[in-house]
């Protein structure tokens, strides 16, 4: 069968996941390691977006509206409450295993046991997508500026302002 992939998101040890689509059928959550494929069939209405697997090898997943944690031995997802957002947007990984996700109420950054809103950006500033640069920093784009991170250094330009 034909996938085409989508949202490749680099997790711990050059592990990388995916969601996989085949027309009219549910996504597949993907994950490929040192030349081995894993995944499985997502239940059709949650409509997955992002997939990734975090420090300690858990997985999670994002839909439009809904995070969920994965239990990757029973192919199983268990909606989440670790982040109150209601919309999800995007998701980036630093290959360590830590998160950051795009909401309507700001980033939020997933470390080894907790969850946390980025305080540089106003509680609820809408994030909408988000990218990594090749030499480490990140870049997002909210409802009001682009902003860029570097090494404890956040830059925001907003529509108006003047340009460097």
């Amino acid at each position: 069968e034909h996938l085409s992939l989508s949202n490749p998101l680099e997790g711990p040890d050059g592990q990388w996941t995916f969601i996989g689509e085949a027309s009219g059928e549910p996504k597949y959550l993907l994950s490929y390691h040192q030349d081995t494929w894993q995944g499985f069939q997502a239940p059709l209405e949650t409509k997955l977006r992002h997939f990734w697997i975090d420090a300690v090898g858990n997985g999670w997943a994002t839909s439009y509206n809904g995070l969920f944690a994965i239990n990757l031995d029973q192919e199983q997802l268990i909606a989440s409450t670790e982040v109150e957002a209601g919309l999800f947007f995007d998701v980036i990984t630093d290959g360590q295993g830590q998160a950051w996700l795009a909401t309507n109420e700001g980033v939020v950054c997933q470390s080894a046991n907790y969850w946390e809103k980025d305080p540089s950006l106003s509680e609820d500033e809408t994030v909408y997508d988000m990218a990594q640069g090749a030499d480490g920093d990140s870049w997002l784009a909210s409802e009001s500026a682009l902003v860029a991170w570097s090494t404890g250094r956040t830059d925001r330009r907003g529509p108006h302002e003047d340009r460097p």
